[in-house]
């Protein structure tokens, strides 16, 4: 017979990926940042970003990849461009949200 329903899991859980914004070569400060903002009712709990267009001589990187206190709906990346051979970078940004209640 079947037991009683556990905990929900992350079968709740939604990635939401941001459009990809350009990080134009010599960019360091300030950085870049780009917003995956959670779906309406519910939070980021977790994220993380895609870097391509890679300068294997100056990799491109991010500041800071965090949920900001005052905006619980959203991760937000910072991204830093050093190349020194003219590459534009492409970088996107992932959200994981989960339900606010």
């Amino acid at each position: 017979p079947q037991g009683p329903a556990g905990p929900p899991g992350t079968a709740d859980l939604v990635q939401i990926i941001s459009q990809p914004v350009d990080v134009p070569p010599h960019v360091v400060s300030p950085a870049v940042h780009q917003d995956a903002v959670c779906p309406s009712g519910m939070n980021a709990v977790s994220g993380g970003y895609f870097i391509a267009n890679l300068d294997p001589n100056d990799p491109p990187g991010a500041l800071i990849s965090w949920r900001p206190n005052t905006q619980p709906d959203r991760w937000q990346v910072f991204f830093y461009n050093p190349s020194n051979n003219g590459v534009v970078v492409s970088a996107q940004t992932i959200a994981y949200c989960a339900p606010t209640s």
